[in-house]
């Protein structure tokens, strides 16, 4: 690896080897290519990419890539995206209301004998629920709807197959005749 260069993020008081930036948890993907090798990259590092012929290969290139887009940053000025999974939600949302639909909620949350959070958290786990609900539906009825359209489309052939044979046999009896005289002479034989 290269050699250590100290840096004071602008955005933290406190100073900073790069190594210490690579030690965080940040998202490394690793992807097999179509052609062969590896390639891979950090999801918070916008362009930082490498290659490998082995997932080893691309993953230690990915690490001297990732110094580089650091260092690079760093002399910038800029400051370096913290890993993503130390930003989890606190839970925590401040929500700003009109103050009529404010006071419709607190009538409900009281008429429910719940609290106000306890109301609004019910609602949007209702939200949340009925859209995962809803995409179910959909997949449900997409897929129903294709297989009506088979079977639609099955009965129709079905029916125009009865349909043909009738005006064969109404308007071209010579043909049922010789298909009947035909099927007569095999059973005979």
């Amino acid at each position: 690896m290269k050699e250590t260069t100290i840096f004071k993020n602008m955005k933290d008081t406190k100073t900073k080897k790069i190594e210490d930036y690579l030690k965080e948890p940040y998202a490394r993907i690793l992807v097999p290519e179509a052609e062969g090798g590896y390639s891979a990259e950090i999801l918070e590092f916008p362009g930082c990419y490498s290659y490998g012929e082995t997932p080893d290969e691309a993953i230690d290139n990915l690490d001297e890539a990732a110094f580089g887009w650091i260092e690079a940053a760093l002399i910038q000025g800029q400051t370096i995206p913290k890993p993503h999974s130390v930003d989890e939600p606190s839970g925590k949302y401040l929500l700003r209301l009109p103050r009529n639909l404010h006071k419709k909620a607190i009538q409900m949350a009281e008429r429910e004998r719940v609290s106000l959070n306890t109301f609004f958290v019910d609602a949007v786990a209702t939200r949340v629920g009925a859209h995962e609900f809803y995409n179910r539906m959909v997949d449900r009825l997409e897929s129903l709807s294709a297989q009506l359209t088979a079977r639609t489309t099955n009965a129709i052939r079905l029916i125009e197959g009865i349909q043909l044979s009738s005006i064969t046999d109404s308007y071209f009896p010579e043909i049922k005749r010789a298909q009947t005289s035909d099927t007569d002479s095999n059973l005979n034989n």
